[in-house]
């Protein structure tokens, strides 16, 4: 494929141009299509630096070539329908950066079935850079998941956060998972009520941490593993280990497009692909899918 304006700057702090971004997704491409193959995506766009700001497309452009799918995803309330953009392959991914693609945010469910998420993303998002706030409610969730006989694998978001995925095995569907996101939030802010929230909006929070369960509703999305993020220095979404996320020297932005590929393969060791149920870890916090 043609490839253009590959020395445009993109991030102009640290000289990071569109084909450093281009030859990124191209390198990490066998680790991260396994996270989006099947997935409807929306594509955060940016057709100057990252301080010039960017957009978000839902909708396949109608240019794209063949080898970028496309997926005809039903909305769930007004009745229309958002054809998104599918990478399953390293030319797609490659095509939609050079198309000034910088940052794949991916649904929790794929193909062949949309209507059962095969992830639970429970999203850490501090009211300041702090990242000591995020660590300890997240090791706080990995307890509480414990609890009811789940687990989950940690990401950092490359902005500010951490994610928490919990595989699930796709018997549920999303009303039961949005249902136990619900349950396992509240179970985790009553832990620490002072320090976390689970208020949507930012002037109802005063400082706490927002335990974000919303991701977990059909339609909503989450940055996928590997994605760069619009932030000076290009850092990833980057899967990490517990242990890492114990480590006191590790933040958010602890990765970068200069230093993931330096990482193990797969830090999570197949543990995203184990998928668990969700009945029994319902009923342990009383609630019913």
């Amino acid at each position: 494929m043609k490839l253009t304006n590959l020395d445009r700057v993109v991030f102009p702090a640290d000289g990071i141009t569109k084909g450093d971004v281009v030859a990124y997704y191209g390198a990490i491409a066998e680790r991260m299509l396994p996270h989006l193959e099947g997935r409807p995506l929306s594509l955060q766009r940016f057709r100057s630096t990252i301080d010039a700001g960017g957009f978000y497309q839902q909708a396949a452009s109608s240019h794209f070539p063949d080898f970028v799918g496309r997926l005809t995803v039903a909305h769930s309330e007004d009745g229309g329908e958002t054809v998104h953009p599918l990478a399953e392959s390293q030319d797609a991914l490659v095509y939609l950066a050079n198309q000034g693609a910088l940052t794949f945010h991916a649904w929790a469910a794929r193909m062949p079935d949309l209507e059962h998420p095969d992830a639970l993303v429970l999203d850490f998002d501090p009211a300041g850079d702090e990242f000591a706030p995020v660590r300890a409610a997240a090791l706080m969730l990995r307890e509480e998941l414990d609890k009811v006989g789940l687990s989950g694998v940690p990401m950092l978001t490359g902005s500010r956060g951490l994610h928490v995925i919990v595989p699930l095995d796709g018997a549920t569907g999303w009303d039961g998972v949005w249902t136990f996101a619900k349950a396992i939030g509240a179970a985790l802010v009553k832990r620490a009520p002072k320090e976390l929230t689970r208020a949507f909006y930012k002037s109802q929070r005063r400082g706490r941490l927002y335990v974000d369960t919303g991701r977990a509703r059909r339609g909503h999305t989450a940055v996928a593993p590997y994605t760069v993020r619009a932030q000076p220095g290009a850092p990833v979404a980057a899967p990490v280990t517990w242990a890492e996320v114990e480590d006191e020297t590790t933040h958010a932005q602890s990765f970068t497009i200069r230093t993931v590929l330096e990482r193990p393969a797969d830090p999570w060791e197949g543990a995203r692909w184990r998928g668990q149920p969700l009945g029994d870890a319902a009923a342990a916090l009383g609630v019913e899918l």
